[in-house]
């Protein structure tokens, strides 16, 4: 009978370390510590494909604490992780979503940032995922199609020169243009090599003219500058001359002159026109009395 009680106590402190053990190792494993303390973060992140609660954070790649909770928010998805007490996190800390293996595991990555200022844990962080595998061949797969129409026509253009390249008469007109192409070179190079003292000598005088032209232009500066302003001062009395000109015809059309009165004022014209019909008729009496007994004065002086 005691030997039973004692299996069975052994039995039992075997079992009791068993369940210890694989608490610590599931505590160990999620990152769950009950004597280190922790400090809660809250980010948010446009989406969170593969990550789960209790999922690694980490920080330079030191695991560092795990993720707390998951909730969807209006703009994406509200991630709360604990992290160690230790950690110092600056205002511009990082928080980004990185492939834990290729199997497609997901963990937080944290760069604490380089700021004086330290991150304020009250507030809700923004987060990054700069995508993975998954997303990659998801990207993939939507542009298979559009890869495979871009193959096709490759391959369509390759066929396309190679049938060009394979028709003789293709390559003999290449090879008569290339032909043609090194003749005119020759040509060129060969006008150039007869004609290289003309040549020489038209860019000796060119550079010669260049020189006396500036040579010229620097010796009669003060001449030149002389005749621009003789050339402003002239166009400068010639716009007040032509301004003169203009405000004459204006009081001449309004009639605030001696001209524009005799052109433009209608009784001066009526005026003269009597006076001209005045002195026709008194000439007409003086040729009658001219032609007949003379001319009859009849004038009272007195």
């Amino acid at each position: 009978m005691e030997e039973q009680k004692k299996t069975e106590i052994k039995v039992g402190i075997t079992v009791l370390a068993g369940i210890i053990v694989f608490v610590l190792v599931l505590m160990w494993a999620k990152n769950i510590s009950v004597f280190s303390d922790k400090q809660l973060v809250k980010i948010e992140f446009p989406q969170v494909p593969g990550l789960e609660i209790g999922d690694l954070v980490t920080v330079y790649g030191v695991r560092s604490g795990h993720v707390e909770d998951l909730t969807i928010s209006e703009s994406g998805v509200l991630v709360s992780i604990s992290i160690d007490e230790n950690i110092e996190l600056k205002s511009d800390a990082l928080f980004s979503i990185t492939m834990l293996d290729l199997m497609g595991g997901k963990k937080i990555e944290i760069s604490p940032g380089i700021a004086t200022q330290t991150l304020d844990y009250s507030k809700i962080q923004k987060g990054y995922f700069y995508g993975d595998i998954t997303s990659v061949m998801s990207l993939f797969h939507n542009v298979e199609a559009d890869l495979v129409s871009v193959v096709k026509e490759v391959k369509a253009a390759l066929e396309g020169v190679n049938t060009l390249l394979a028709d003789g008469t293709l390559g003999e007109n290449i090879n008569d243009n290339l032909i043609q192409v090194s003749n005119l070179v020759s040509n060129l190079n060969g006008l150039i090599s007869e004609n290289k003292d003309e040549l020489s000598d038209l860019i000796k005088n060119g550079n010669r003219l260049s020189t006396s032209a500036a040579d010229l232009i620097e010796q009669n500066r003060d001449q030149i500058d002389s005749l621009f302003i003789s050339i402003n001062n002239a166009t400068f009395n010639l716009d007040a001359l032509i301004k003169n000109a203009d405000d004459l015809i204006t009081e001449t059309k309004s009639s605030n002159n001696n001209l524009g009165k005799i052109l433009y004022k209608d009784s001066l014209l009526v005026d003269l026109k009597k006076m001209l019909d005045q002195t026709n008729s008194l000439m007409k009496i003086v040729l009658e009395q001219l032609k007949g007994d003379g001319l009859n004065v009849d004038a009272n002086i007195f």
